[in-house]
């Protein structure tokens, strides 16, 4: 059972689950895996140097 309380900021910080903040800037970058083959988009955080989605086009 986890511990719970009445203000959702202590819940937060009871679970341990870090608040989400949305990226203010962001990349994309798309490429093809040959001559209608393969295409691929890369979403990312700018800012935070992380991968947000890999999105594959079959």
């Amino acid at each position: 059972m986890l511990p719970v309380s009445n203000d959702p900021r202590q819940v937060s910080l009871l679970t341990g689950s870090p608040r989400f903040v949305p990226p203010a800037v962001i990349g994309f970058d798309d490429w093809a895996w040959g001559r209608d083959q393969r295409y691929e988009t890369l979403i990312c955080d700018l800012e935070r140097r992380r991968t947000i989605a890999l999105l594959t086009r079959l």
